[in-house]
C-alpha cells in the first residue's frame, strides 16, 4: 500500500483542515505522524520539487471527512476534503501554515 500524502491548504475558522490528497485513499482512524514541507522551484516546463524534511512530528488522527459537503469514511485518492482531526499537532499545523513562503506547500504523512 502507498504511504498517504496530504497537501494541506488551510485551516477554517471552524477547525476544518481544508487538503487535497494525492494517489492513496485515507480513511478514519488514520493517525497522521508527521507535518512535512516542500518547496516548488523554477517554473514550467522546468520545475523540480525539493523535499524540506519533517517540520513538526504529530499525532493527529481523522476523525470525519467531507468532499462536496457530504460526509465519507474516508479521504479518497485524488480528491480535495475537508478534514476534522484531533490530538497532538493542530498548533504546529497552524503555525506551519502561516509560515509558508512562495512555493512551499504543507503536507500530512504517515510513517
Amino acid at each position: 500500500m502507498a504511504t498517504p500524502d496530504v497537501l494541506v491548504d488551510r485551516i477554517e475558522p471552524d477547525g476544518m483542515v481544508v487538503c487535497s490528497n494525492g494517489y492513496t485513499a485515507v480513511p478514519i482512524g488514520t493517525t497522521f505522524t508527521a507535518i512535512c514541507k516542500t518547496r516548488v522551484t523554477a517554473s514550467l516546463p522546468d520545475f523540480a520539487t525539493v523535499e524540506l524534511g519533517v517540520a513538526a512530528r504529530v499525532a493527529l488522527t481523522l476523525d470525519e471527512v467531507f468532499v462536496f459537503r457530504k460526509s465519507l469514511a474516508e479521504v479518497p485518492a485524488g480528491y480535495s476534503a475537508g478534514l476534522r482531526l484531533h490530538g497532538e499537532g493542530l498548533r504546529d499545523l497552524s503555525r506551519l501554515l502561516g509560515e509558508r513562503q512562495p512555493g512551499e506547500f504543507v503536507h500530512f504523512r504517515v510513517s
